[in-house]
Formats: C-alpha cells, structure tokens, sequence
C-alpha cells in the first residue's frame, strides 16, 4: 500500500516517519520551510527508543505529481487538507475533525 502524508508537521511527521521507519512505501507532501528542511537534511524524528532519520525522504509540494492512487485514510489537523486532494487521487479518504 501507498502512503501520502498531507501535511508533514508535528503529527504527520511524527506517524510518516514511523511508518517510512517501518518500511512502508510513504510519500510526504509538505510546503515552504518544512519542505526545504526534509529536502535538505530529511525527516528527523526523536523517540524514547532513539533518533529515527529518513533519508532521503520522498517529499514533494505538488500532491498532483502522485502518479497511482492511493488507499489511505487521513487524518487532519485542519480542514486546509481536504482542499489540497485532487479528485480521483486517492480511492479512500476520511476527515477527522
């Protein structure tokens, strides 16, 4: 299964990075300074159990890029997410508010 992340901050990083860690095949999408940061340096994430880095990480601004569709359900911090998904992109979508 596909993952996308919509939204790499705190809990999308946090649960994409365990997910990556764990070796599911795990897309970020992210803007502006925390797209340039897991650009440059990828994604760094501080646990009890130790450092998780992954890198490089597959991140991207242009969710439209996402050539298959995914299965996923999202969970969103904020309603901004749901006007970021294409039509059609993803087979399975859920909002929790």
């Amino acid at each position: 299964m596909r993952i996308a992340i919509f939204g790499t901050g705190g809990a999308g990083g946090y649960f994409g990075a365990q997910l990556a860690h764990a070796g599911e095949d795990v897309v970020f999408i992210a803007r502006g300074p925390h797209l340039q940061a897991i650009r440059t340096a990828g994604l760094r994430l501080d646990t009890p159990a130790g450092e998780i880095v992954i890198q490089p990480a597959r991140v991207t601004d242009d969710h439209l890029l996402l050539a298959k569709p995914f299965r996923c359900n999202s969970l969103c911090e904020s309603s901004s997410t749901q006007v970021s998904i294409k039509p059609g992109s993803l087979t399975s979508v859920r909002v929790l508010k």
